[in-house]
């Protein structure tokens, strides 16, 4: 997914607002001390190592997985 990928339509005026981009609101996530775990079967499935994701995320087991789901308040899957 590219990092710079922007939700929303930028304005046209360059003194207007930059909207917020994908690594804008990962990096927020992070700050927030939200984590970002990869799956193994997932990662495999397309080719993707530990060198390939971005900073601050891990690919991690099933028990990693089923323990941060079960003591996490909020989950977001997809």
């Amino acid at each position: 997914m590219p990092q710079d990928l922007v939700f929303g339509r930028q304005a046209s005026d360059p003194n207007a607002p930059r909207l917020p981009t994908l690594e804008d609101f990962v990096a927020m996530f992070q700050e927030e001390g939200g984590r970002i775990a990869v799956c193994p079967a997932c990662a495999r499935e397309i080719d993707l190592t530990a060198d390939d994701l971005i900073p601050g995320a891990e690919i991690v087991g099933p028990e990693a997985i089923a323990k941060i789901f079960l003591s996490a308040d909020k989950v977001l899957d997809f």
